[in-house]
């Protein structure tokens, strides 16, 4: 079953410009795992504004769950979709973390003893139950985002959308969250779509549709991509660590299956070391 479906979608935001998407198709199916990366201003950001209604396309049409995205059916559309932006002062509009979290459902008519339950859970889950009661405005960039992330998660949607939202976070609060993101897909049969520039942020997904120029340039797994130097350099593409590394160790004469994150790097170095 697909969850979000593109056909033959084409934008641009005004008259006689350049079309920033042209004619772009696909399909993400239910608990799939997609990242959309290209380089700024290739178009994925518009993809995801899209997606959520926050644009409508001049050609072509987009599917959420089999309906349609217009104006009709837009707000039943985004109470199945949670997206996360980049800067997450977007999305405060509580004067606490609580409050802040709780906004979403009272705005849903959550029942208040599972309206504490889903906020206490959410913040649980993004470490950041400690701050419930301090003020979003006062945290730093890595805790905003997490408290922004928390809201989303806390209205239980079916698809999580996220716009370069690990970008304010350091590598570990990034690993911590994509974790998450692994853990939600797993049992709670999330669909899970990432807009990034970061090759660092798609290890982990099932697909990669990389952007380029307006257009789906390749559709293919992280594997297939990171394997292929010469697709990298195409569409400038920063080669992630632990290729790199894989790369010097193999001319060191150590060989090694194409790890494509850390714990098969050491899972496959702990092999080599025995077998030697």
């Amino acid at each position: 079953m697909s969850w979000i479906e593109f056909r033959h979608v084409s934008f641009r935001y005004h008259e006689n410009e350049p079309w920033v998407l042209d004619d772009v198709s696909f399909v993400v199916q239910s608990n799939e795992s997609v990242a959309l990366i290209g380089k700024n201003g290739s178009g994925k950001s518009t993809i995801a504004k899209l997606m959520i209604g926050l644009l409508q396309p001049q050609a072509g049409e987009i599917f959420i769950d089999g309906q349609i995205v217009n104006e009709e059916t837009i707000w039943d559309i985004r109470s199945q979709v949670g997206l996360v932006f980049q800067n997450p002062e977007n999305q405060f509009v509580g004067t606490t973390v609580y409050d802040d979290v709780a906004f979403g459902l009272e705005n849903l008519a959550v029942p208040r003893e599972e309206m504490t339950h889903r906020i206490e859970r959410s913040l649980q889950q993004v470490g950041m139950l400690a701050y419930r009661d301090r003020e979003p405005h006062d945290l730093s960039g890595g805790q905003k985002q997490r408290i922004a992330l928390a809201s989303v998660l806390a209205v239980e949607p079916k698809i999580l959308l996220l716009d370069e939202a690990t970008s304010m976070l350091d590598p570990h609060g990034t690993e911590s969250i994509n974790q998450l993101f692994r853990q939600l897909k797993r049992e709670q049969n999330m669909t899970h779509v990432t807009v990034t520039h970061d090759t660092e942020e798609v290890m982990y997904a099932d697909r990669v549709l990389v952007i380029d120029q307006g257009k789906i340039a390749e559709d293919c797994t992280p594997r297939q991509l990171f394997c292929r130097q010469e697709l990298l350099d195409e569409y400038g593409l920063r080669i992630p660590f632990i290729v790199e590394l894989t790369n010097e160790l193999y001319k060191q004469g150590i060989s090694l299956d194409d790890p494509m994150n850390h714990k098969e790097l050491l899972d496959q170095l702990w092999t080599f070391h025995l077998t030697e």
